[in-house]
């Protein structure tokens, strides 16, 4: 049974990537809204413009890549730290990159707000495994 969220956030600079990416979640049968953004910044923007219209029953899946510019996925963690008290929903929140940084993987999973590291691009089996 797929679970239900409010919204699906890909946080990626990638077009291509995001691109796929919603293709293989929509081809999973995902039919939750799902949002592309480019950035860190407007991911902690959008997280709090949300924070205006859901309550503590919504979920948000997040994809966060880590390269990104303006804000990246470290700095987005570092923010989501400021405003995590005060979100009313629920944030399942992924690491989507193709960083094959050890320390990356390790500084990922240690994140209290990440729930796993996933290597980019996603693939079905993925998706399967861990965002249904």
């Amino acid at each position: 049974m797929l679970k239900k969220r409010s919204v699906i956030l890909l946080i990626d600079d990638d077009s291509v990537i995001d691109f796929l990416h919603k293709k293989l979640l929509i081809r999973a049968g995902i039919t939750d809204p799902i949002i592309t953004l480019y950035n860190g910044k407007t991911a902690i923007d959008e997280l709090l413009k949300l924070n205006n219209q859901l309550n503590e029953n919504d979920t948000i899946l997040a994809l966060l890549d880590i390269n990104m510019p303006v804000l990246d996925g470290w700095g987005f963690l570092q923010e989501l730290a400021v405003i995590n008290s005060s979100l009313k929903f629920k944030l399942e929140l992924f690491i989507v990159s193709s960083s094959s940084n050890p320390d990356d993987i390790i500084k990922s999973k240690s994140n209290p707000y990440v729930i796993d590291y996933l290597n980019k691009p996603l693939t079905s089996e993925n998706i399967i495994k861990y965002l249904l």
